[in-house]
């Protein structure tokens, strides 16, 4: 069905409405709030395809330019995730299909702060 979030408002001061096809969008959680502020560029590379296969040798990518043929996505911070831990962010429904390839509920991703 449709989103239940689609057209609520996102966290973030000015950030506007939460809209699924805005492949920019993410959310942090509690321990990222700081490092992580509002407006946060982001860069967001797939190293798992949705079906649990890690892309050629990139878990020891130190760099994100050492990555050939990864989906990336860049994200900007407008909103918060309460229940994410650590690194876990969450992304829009185009970002996910975007970085898996169809709707997966999770994948493993590097996440390069863009400054």
């Amino acid at each position: 069905g449709p989103c239940p979030y689609e057209n609520s408002p996102l966290g973030c001061p000015g950030a506007g409405v939460y809209h699924g096809s805005d492949a920019t969008i993410a959310a942090v959680g509690p321990e990222r709030y700081r490092d992580w502020p509002c407006g946060q560029r982001l860069t967001v590379c797939a190293l798992m395809d949705g079906g649990g296969a890690i892309y050629g040798g990139l878990a020891e990518a130190n760099d994100l330019r050492e990555l050939r043929d990864v989906p990336c996505i860049s994200v900007v911070r407008v909103d918060s995730c309460p229940g994410c831990v650590g690194d876990n962010i969450d992304l829009s429904e185009s970002g996910i299909i975007y970085l898996c390839g169809y709707p997966c509920d999770r994948i493993e991703v590097m996440i390069e702060v863009l400054h």
